[in-house]
């Protein structure tokens, strides 16, 4: 395959539909340019019907092509663009689809990335983050995830901070999670998709 980029004129972009641009995001796999995710998350709430699609159908998640796994990724990027509740609302499915997958190597990919994927999200979306944080049904890897945006909100909002801390302190992870204890990652799944791309998540 070649390993350069693909480059798309932006009116070349522009005639396509939502779903095709999906398309081509899993077609370019890992070298998706700036310019297609930019355009993914310029088309609003008609790309995220195509996201919210994906996020909500099992069958869509079960042997998983390199593209399509890559996708997952891309999705995190276009959700992180878009400053509106539903945008963070999806966000937070994705973190619990990620976990209930067991998908490590995308978790690896997304660590330190959520803080910033929802910082221009509104102050509405910080309780589904907080019960995710306080659920010990999930994986404290996902978990950490989730509280460290809610903590990122608090330095946003700091007005904010004595309410969410009550929250956060009844809610409290296991110790575990909170000695920052970490089991040792799965070696060998999907290193495939090991290749780094560096994308600036939000604007």
């Amino acid at each position: 395959m070649d390993s350069a980029l693909p480059r798309y004129a932006t009116d070349e972009l522009a005639t396509k539909h939502p779903d095709e641009l999906l398309a081509l995001l899993v077609h370019d796999e890992d070298r998706a340019p700036l310019e297609l995710i930019e355009e993914c998350a310029r088309r609003g709430e008609a790309i995220l019907a195509g996201i919210d699609a994906i996020l909500q159908d099992d069958g869509l998640w079960d042997d998983l092509s390199t593209g399509e796994w890559w996708l997952r990724f891309h999705m995190a990027m276009i959700l992180g663009r878009l400053s509106s509740a539903r945008a963070g609302g999806m966000l937070v499915t994705l973190m619990h689809r990620l976990d209930d997958e067991r998908d490590d190597d995308l978790q690896d990919w997304l660590a330190g990335w959520w803080p910033a994927l929802f910082r221009n999200k509104p102050a509405a979306v910080m309780p589904e983050l907080r019960e995710l944080a306080g659920d010990e049904t999930h994986d404290w890897y996902i978990r950490s995830g989730a509280l460290e945006a809610v903590l990122d909100s608090l330095m946003q909002h700091p007005n904010m901070a004595p309410f969410i801390g009550r929250q956060l302190i009844q809610q409290a992870p296991t110790a575990r999670m909170a000695a920052g204890i970490q089991r040792p990652r799965p070696q060998g799944e999907r290193q495939r998709h090991r290749t780094r791309v560096d994308l600036d998540p939000v604007h």
